[in-house]
């Protein structure tokens, strides 16, 4: 009989000094297996996650060891109580109410109010700032008040806006970017218009995924995951293998930028049993929804049309011919402008250097040294050429005694002083330059 395979049950606390654990090691696959988390003085145990998935609450998980498993206790400090959701009543921004490019708008601009709702716990005002970057998106720093942690699935809603949240690891503060759509109320109408991608959230907007777009999607919340609905009122569903549109919502999973859901699948014989878990991604095959184990093409994005009454204009960048340009950020547009020259001939606005005012910088010198120890040694003269360009750069630089016969190169030696050399220089407009050493002193050639 061939022995089942052996595979390997790793454990780690967070924090990493909270408590002990027991039940990590190498099993026979098949057999079960029972890790126990055990907190600290000061601690007390919250969850069994893997890859940020809650697997078990109870502090003894016993389990079927199919594959590897990497679990994670999770504790937090006695007193502190878990915060679930939030309710933030943010107002979006009024056409021209706030200015393109707005940074570092303080909280008496955007106060959060008092009528801030925290589920299951007393509310309190959180210490919080707002960044306003366009006219219809924020971003606010979130801080628990003592004593209060965030869930690892702490629910933000903000009314009428998508939203994106970035936990911290000590769950202590989240960064959350609300994102609001364009409305009867806050929409414009201008000249920056286009197709831009925006965030997650619930709304509809047109699906693409691996860079290729499939229409106009439908998504919203269904329990941990998305529900995903088509123009026809249809819901992408998972139904053996194959990708199925129906009337009721399926819970699609979203992580690392795609969509995907689990599905678990019974192996082995009457000698023993395991699990499989096989990962099923949202896919497309060019014109239609698909799903597939490869996570090729999974790559999803989410497009919606704006409208601006104002571009957003990036820095001036050279366009290598006395003329620098800017490109709006959202649509593109390019605005080009010629170049302005200050005093150090460059332009003030993108430093391209006035092609007018090139110049060539030619210096020389020659130096006396030995060369070998005792006996052998001699003395040898060594000259170096230095050669700049201003507006320009320097393709070539050549040597000659007698200006006939030229030779590569910026350094040369002579057993015999060196009192004069010729120097050619071919600069990046193919120009080239001839001047003379003599006596210490280089002069060009006319």
């Amino acid at each position: 009989m061939i022995a089942p395979k052996s595979v390997t049950v790793s454990l780690a606390a967070e924090p990493a000094d909270a408590g002990s654990l027991e039940g990590g090691g190498i099993y026979p696959a098949g057999v079960e297996a029972t890790v126990i988390a055990t907190a600290n003085e000061g601690y007390s145990f919250v969850s069994w996650t893997e890859d940020s998935e809650v697997v078990s609450t109870d502090a003894s998980y016993t389990f079927t060891v199919a594959t590897g498993r990497n679990l994670t206790a999770n504790f937090q400090e006695q007193g502190s109580k878990v915060i679930t959701s939030v309710t933030l009543p943010i107002t979006p921004p009024v056409a021209g109410a706030v200015p393109d490019s707005l940074l570092g708008l303080g909280a008496e601009q955007y106060s959060v109010g008092t009528t801030v709702e925290y589920s299951g716990w007393d509310p309190a005002m959180p210490n919080g700032y707002f960044e306003v970057e366009t006219a219809y998106a924020a971003k606010l720093m979130l801080r628990a008040a003592t004593g209060y942690r965030f869930s690892d699935h702490v629910t933000v809603m903000v009314p009428g806006a998508n939203v994106e949240l970035n936990i911290a690891r000590d769950r202590e503060s989240l960064l959350l970017t609300a994102t609001f759509p364009a409305t009867a109320a806050n929409a414009v109408t201008g000249i920056c218009e286009g197709n831009g991608e925006v965030f997650l959230g619930e709304g509809t907007y047109e699906f693409r995924l691996g860079g290729v777009s499939y229409g106009d999607f439908t998504f919203t919340r269904c329990g941990t995951g998305w529900a995903i609905m088509d123009a026809d009122g249809q819901y992408a569903a998972f139904n053996r293998g194959s990708l199925v549109m129906q009337e009721e919502p399926f819970v699609w999973k979203y992580g690392c930028g795609s969509f995907y859901t689990n599905v678990t699948t019974p192996v082995g014989g009457w000698w023993f049993r395991a699990k499989i878990t096989t990962r099923w991604y949202l896919t497309g095959d060019g014109s239609a929804l698909t799903v597939s184990k490869s996570g090729r093409n999974a790559c999803a994005s989410l497009y919606q049309d704006f409208s601006y009454d104002e571009h957003c204009y990036g820095k001036y960048v050279s366009c290598k011919d006395g003329t620098h340009c800017m490109t709006c950020r959202r649509c593109g547009d390019v605005v080009t402008e010629g170049c302005s020259y200050g005093d150090d001939h460059r332009c003030t606005e993108c430093g391209f250097h006035d092609p007018a005012a090139t110049e060539i910088r030619v210096l020389a010198s020659v130096k006396k040294t030995c060369v070998g120890y005792g006996p052998g040694a001699r003395t040898v003269w060594k000259a170096t050429i230095q050669a700049e360009g201003i507006g320009l750069q320097i393709r070539k630089v050549e040597y000659s005694a007698t200006g006939t016969r030229w030779t590569k190169g910026s350094s040369f030696t002579s057993p015999k002083e060196i009192d004069s050399f010729y120097i050619r220089v071919t600069d990046s407009q193919g120009a080239v330059h001839t001047y003379q050493y003599l006596d210490g002193e280089v002069t060009e050639e006319v």
